[in-house]
């Protein structure tokens, strides 16, 4: 497969019919919010999808005591029933599932040699990556994911991605207020947990106007 380069997500095809498929990052801001996870709820209730290993990863990191575990501690018990049964996936589906982690690890092992940060060798790692693209991938949804490799595979795939802050975007441009949905992200990027994409402020999630079409000159030139 040749690798494509990944497209920055577009709110403006992030419409209230898509169906997502959420991985840790954006489930992990939607369980540090409650303003985000109500508005998303409101928005996407029935169109968002887990899969099991995503649902693991964040029982496992709710077991801690910072704001992180904090955030995943949104989906233990009842908490997580406003979202679908978690995915599953049996023997059946090793063969795809192992072509995509491959190239997950491929570009974990591209990335540790660039930065020199270790990739990480446990058995799980991109476990819920993996198992969200084949979902997104089967049913056509939308890759709702914070992790660049994740998305670059998506692509790679065919599959549509986006950030909770491209969504965020969209919600702007339909009348939310871009100032409470930024308090909501400042606090979330004090606490360390991941927003998928560069942010500053309410300008972020400000639509930028279509910049002015120069007007000609008219021409000088006279006709003989």
């Amino acid at each position: 497969m040749n690798p494509t380069s990944i497209a920055s997500p577009n709110a403006s095809t992030l419409g209230p019919e898509v169906v997502y498929v959420a991985d840790t990052g954006p489930l992990l801001c939607l369980g540090g919010s409650k303003k985000l996870r109500d508005v998303f709820k409101q928005r996407c209730y029935g169109k968002a999808h887990w899969v099991v290993a995503v649902r693991e990863e964040l029982l496992h990191q709710a077991r801690g005591k910072d704001a992180r575990a904090r955030a995943a501690q949104a989906y233990t018990g009842k908490a997580a029933a406003w979202l679908p049964a978690a995915i599953t996936f049996s023997d059946a589906d090793e063969s795809e599932l192992v072509v995509i982690k491959e190239r997950l690890e491929e570009l974990a092992k591209e990335k540790e040699i660039r930065t020199g940060r270790a990739a990480s060798t446990h058995q799980l790692a991109h476990l819920g990556e993996t198992q969200s693209i084949l979902h997104a991938r089967r049913h056509k949804h939308t890759l709702l994911a914070h992790d660049n490799d994740a998305r670059k595979v998506a692509s790679e795939h065919g599959i549509p991605t986006a950030t909770m802050i491209a969504l965020a975007q969209r919600l702007v441009r339909e009348g939310h207020s871009a100032k409470e949905l930024a308090n909501e992200f400042q606090a979330l990027k004090l606490d360390n947990i991941d927003l998928g994409a560069p942010f500053m402020g309410p300008l972020d999630l400000t639509p930028r106007p279509n910049p002015p079409i120069p007007r000609q000159r008219p021409s000088n030139s006279s006709g003989t």
